[in-house]
């Protein structure tokens, strides 16, 4: 399947948009990385995601050009102690990120081109040799997730008639659209998929569930006034019930990390200029991506906002 961009305007919107928002540099060994809108800010470490099989969290790090960072940019692994930090995978460009359930790869969308065709591809990076094994060709694929028994994937397109949220077997095969004008994917259960929705059905950019078939759709939570709004990337914790999500306030430009619980009807803002939340496998705390000094670092916190501590410096 490809999803390529033919028209030369929005090609050099994309460029210009991509190169805006992301920073890149070449490294000698093996992967790069993305990150997010947030203006006169650097991403360094972001889109942790924490395996229970291996009690690792796994991070995209970004090495600033001409910083005097020690660290190449690529997918790295660390232990919730902060020991043990490895770097898995190097490479200029890597968006997303997700631990298979049985804790044997990651899988992760890549950025091919940034130059001509801003195209990416879904690769599987193994557990702990980092062998790669490319699943598609070159296209727009974002924010790739396991389903929980691990015998599929769920992945965004974002452009153009095919918008929405796709699913492939774990091997790449069976390509299928499951939600049009959805983003964000999050495969909670077998039977179920957290969005965030962007159709006019429901409210546009709104955090909502169907089930994997795309039928039964509704909505959990839609952007209240001067409280969230342009919610991004929820998670649900499938033991607990509750979804983090970082998103803005109105007439704010940076993010903030927000807890959704009691059956989604309470909404606690738990952490101010902060992003990318993913639960521990026992939900009791998350990890997240936070500014300190002059670049932004892995941190975690009890789920209740007792608890904070830096993670990655």
């Amino acid at each position: 399947m490809s999803f390529q961009i033919k028209n030369i305007f929005i090609e050099i919107f994309i460029v210009i948009f991509t190169v805006s928002l992301f920073v890149y540099s070449c490294g000698d060994n093996p992967t790069d990385i993305g990150i997010p809108p947030v203006p006169e800010k650097i991403w360094s470490d972001y889109h942790s995601v924490w395996s229970g099989v291996h009690d690792l969290i796994a991070y995209i790090h970004v090495q600033e050009t001409g910083s005097d960072d020690p660290d190449s940019s690529g997918i790295y692994v660390i232990k919730p102690d902060g020991t043990e930090k490895k770097l898995l995978f190097r490479h200029q460009l890597a968006i997303g990120l997700d631990w298979s359930p049985d804790g044997t790869k990651l899988i992760a969308n890549v950025i091919t081109n940034v130059i001509t065709n801003v195209e990416y591809i879904l690769m599987t990076i193994s557990y702990p040799d980092g062998d790669v094994d490319t699943l598609t060709p070159a296209g727009q694929y974002f924010d790739p997730v396991w389903s929980p028994n691990g015998s599929m994937i769920a992945f965004a397109s974002h452009w153009g008639d095919e918008r929405g949220i796709y699913f492939i077997d774990n091997d790449g095969s069976n390509c299928r659209k499951i939600i049009s004008y959805g983003h964000k994917p999050c495969l909670v259960y077998n039977d179920s998929l957290l969005y965030i929705n962007f159709d006019t059905v429901l409210t546009s950019g709104s955090i909502c569930m169907s089930d994997t078939t795309g039928n039964f759709k509704r909505e959990i939570l839609a952007p209240a006034n001067n409280v969230v709004r342009s919610t991004t990337r929820p998670r649900m914790h499938r033991n607990t019930g509750r979804i983090t999500f970082h998103a803005q306030e109105s007439g704010k430009f940076y993010q903030n990390i927000w807890i959704l619980e009691n059956g989604y009807s309470e909404t606690t803002k738990l952490l101010s200029m902060a992003g990318y939340p993913a639960f521990s496998p026992n939900g009791d705390k998350i990890v997240f991506s936070k500014r300190e000094d002059k670049y932004d670092r892995l941190w975690i916190i009890n789920w209740d906002g007792t608890g904070l501590r830096q993670l990655t410096y």
